[in-house]
């Protein structure tokens, strides 16, 4: 958004796909409160991680996993819910594995 606003392209009809659920991009759209602009986004890092994770403990416990796991790809609308200004710091997506007192203590100046 940054190289938009100084090149001093207006964001008019603008649709724009990201894999990623980071707060400073969603928050910077409801600000913006452009309703020509959209984004999609998908956010699969931190569930594909888990399902890896489980069926890696699972393996070690006897369970028969298959070779090839497949994790659907979902896409989401931003909406205004989706920025959350509380987050311990804006760089940290909204999915974050990382609780909020971890956080703080990775990120003390916000």
């Amino acid at each position: 958004m940054q190289a938009y606003d100084d090149l001093g392209i207006p964001v008019n009809d603008l649709t724009v796909a990201l894999r990623t659920d980071e707060q400073t991009m969603f928050c910077t759209w409801k600000k913006m409160d452009n309703p020509n602009f959209h984004i999609w986004y998908s956010a699969g890092g931190n569930f594909q991680s888990r399902t890896a994770v489980t069926a890696s403990m699972m393996s070690i416990q006897g369970a028969e996993i298959p070779a090839e796991i497949v994790v659907p790809h979902v896409m989401r609308e931003v909406t205004a819910s989706d920025c959350n200004p509380d987050r311990v710091t804006p760089t940290v997506s909204g999915t974050s594995l990382v609780p909020d007192n971890v956080l703080a203590l990775m990120y003390p100046n916000g």
